[in-house]
């Protein structure tokens, strides 16, 4: 081999380095398994990371993040923004297919408890502020086309999963 590699040209031994580093890379990568098992062990890391936090820091990560997926959606143009919205909606609905009825009973009393627990901490205006948002909401509703139905439902369903 050590004779060989004395009589290859320069592009023959280019090629071998990069096929050599392309099996070494290869090798190095994990295997199906080995991924779900590394992301389960982020996910459980996570999960410990957070279940540490005060409540100060808590709010402070997600107020990081809200900041960093606005500066993300400042940039999208209004097609890239309905593609996200879109692409939202079709995952929420592949989720909602695959719950069992108890699961979707769970979820619409968990977003209950969470919508009445937010209305008996709202000021009188803001709950005025809220009626005339839902009155408005349902004057826009009564004139839009199948396709704005289902683009404003992802925007809400998306916005009540993010809180």
């Amino acid at each position: 081999m050590k004779v060989a590699r004395l009589n290859e040209t320069f592009p023959q031994a280019e090629l071998r380095r990069l096929e050599q580093a392309e099996r070494e890379h290869l090798d190095g990568l994990p295997r199906p398994e080995q991924s779900q098992n590394r992301l389960r062990q982020h996910a459980e890391y996570l999960a410990s990371q957070r279940a540490a936090e005060t409540p100060e820091q808590s709010q402070a990560r997600r107020q990081q993040n809200a900041e960093y997926l606005a500066s993300q959606r400042a940039d999208e143009t209004p097609e890239q923004s309905q593609n996200r919205l879109r692409q939202h909606a079709e995952y929420l609905a592949s989720q909602r297919a695959a719950e069992t009825p108890e699961q979707s009973q769970a979820r619409r009393q968990h977003h209950a408890e969470y919508l009445a627990s937010q209305r008996a901490a709202e000021t009188p205006e803001q709950s005025h502020a809220r009626l005339q948002q839902a009155t408005y909401i349902a004057s826009q509703r009564a004139t839009e086309t199948v396709e704005e139905a289902d683009l404003a439902d992802a925007v809400a369903e998306r916005h009540n999963s993010d809180v």
